[in-house]
């Protein structure tokens, strides 16, 4: 299929959403089926004006529905609104096209000649066919995406750290002097009890690490951190660095910087039980 037209459409409709205000009168029929065009064309070249058409409706809603003027009333805005909402999908859209359709069921004319059509009290109380249809058409949309449901969830991982700062640097160091003492914190972002076992996994320093680097007077690699509980934090304080004295001074010199920045202790958290 010739889908040109369309496209080119939409390029002029992007162009212009912005002369779209929110005082004009008709801007959520025409937000709406700006929706429906857009998403169909390119939903990935146009997120950004789907996102901004998403949150312009939405944040227009009240009371499920969208207020109307004497020329266009609240049905056939909220219609309109529906349609382009149910035709987008996702979270916000759909939960706010759900709330859109079930205004206008409850509005329906429950008596009289007329019952099962739409008498808008923004126009005087005139029942309109074609308004009639267009609250039809967005309550099938939306009856269309009932048989589906839109999941959302942040993922807690059963055991999780966060280490702040993620590096720290010891400066140059003159062998056999500890180096400033250091504050790193550990926090347990799982949903679970948690130790901390730290280990070193950088390979060309390890000598230095594990026999220089200590947390108080206990060296890192034998210490252990246990019962740290769910959002609960634990001090790796104070964390000093010595450089061994009088051994390979070609390597270790008094102005050696053996750590500038980078994960060089592995902390390995698992289920305290």
């Amino acid at each position: 299929d010739d889908t040109s037209w369309a496209s080119n459409m939409a390029t002029v409709l992007a162009f212009h959403l912005p002369d779209i205000t929110g005082t004009d009168d008709w801007r959520f029929i025409g937000w709406g089926k700006a929706l429906e065009l857009l998403n169909a064309v390119d939903s990935v070249a146009y997120a950004t004006e789907i996102g901004n058409l998403i949150t312009n409706l939405t944040g227009s809603q009240t009371g499920g529905y969208w207020p109307g003027t004497v020329e266009q009333g609240r049905v056939q805005n909220t219609a309109y609104a529906v349609m382009g909402l149910a035709a987008v999908g996702g979270t916000d859209a759909i939960m706010a096209a759900e709330a859109g359709a079930d205004w206008l069921v409850a509005e329906q004319i429950s008596s009289g000649d007329s019952t099962g059509g739409w008498l808008d009290p923004d126009d005087e109380n005139k029942e309109y066919s074609y308004v009639d249809s267009e609250a039809l058409q967005a309550i099938k949309a939306v009856l269309d995406i009932s048989g589906s449901l839109s999941l959302s969830a942040a993922y807690i991982p059963q055991i999780g750290i966060s280490v702040t700062p993620l590096a720290v640097d010891f400066g140059s160091l003159v062998p056999g002097v500890p180096s400033d003492p250091q504050v790193v914190t550990v926090t347990n972002t799982g949903n679970v009890l948690e130790r901390f076992t730290p280990s070193i996994i950088d390979e060309s320093v390890t000598g230095v690490y594990t026999t220089g680097l200590k947390r108080d007077d206990l060296l890192v690699v034998d210490w252990c951190a246990t019962h740290v509980g769910v959002g609960d934090s634990v001090t790796i304080s104070p964390l000093t660095l010595t450089v061994p004295g009088g051994t390979d001074p070609g390597t270790y010199t008094a102005t050696h910087d053996v750590f500038v920045s980078g994960e060089r202790v592995k902390l390995t958290p698992t289920e305290y039980n």
